[in-house]
């Protein structure tokens, strides 16, 4: 079994980062969807309105916090740039502690976003990624013997 300190390491990698938003993508924005009634294309568009702005805030601060995603990929999950989704971050203490709105949407974000990625499905996920890992790197070492 994988210690805490090795899972983090591994969560903070951008290859494992991009496997599991590629893997889990459509179910998280259809949380979204669910919570905020905007679709992928809303999303990742250049709006800037409140509802959108508070939207990925708090999506972005459940995965880049909580489930130690990396900040760079998921801002490339959302087309933003890893500066906003940085800004977000310095500021989600603050956010959450003095405006109702995100914290709400951050609650309910996260509780929905938790069911999806919970640690045992990240980890057969893992283990699924690193034996097929393991398959290919074996079957190549064969091919050039």
């Amino acid at each position: 079994m994988i210690d805490a300190k090795s899972l983090s390491i591994i969560r903070k990698n951008k290859a494992w980062t991009q496997d599991v938003l590629d893997h889990y993508g459509d179910e998280l924005y259809a949380v979204l969807y669910l919570l905020f009634s905007k679709n992928k294309k809303e999303i990742i568009s250049k709006l800037r309105t409140a509802e959108l702005t508070l939207c990925r805030k708090a999506f972005c601060n459940v995965l880049c916090i909580q489930h130690e995603l990396h900040p760079e990929i998921v801002a490339k999950f959302i087309n933003r740039d890893r500066t906003s989704i940085l800004y977000y971050i310095n500021g989600h203490e603050a956010d959450y502690e003095y405006y109702k709105d995100y914290t709400i949407a951050y609650d309910a974000v996260s509780n929905h976003i938790n069911e999806i990625l919970d640690v045992n499905n990240i980890m057969n996920f893992y283990y699924f990624f690193f034996s097929i890992t393991i398959l290919l790197r074996n079957s190549n070492r064969n091919y050039y013997y």
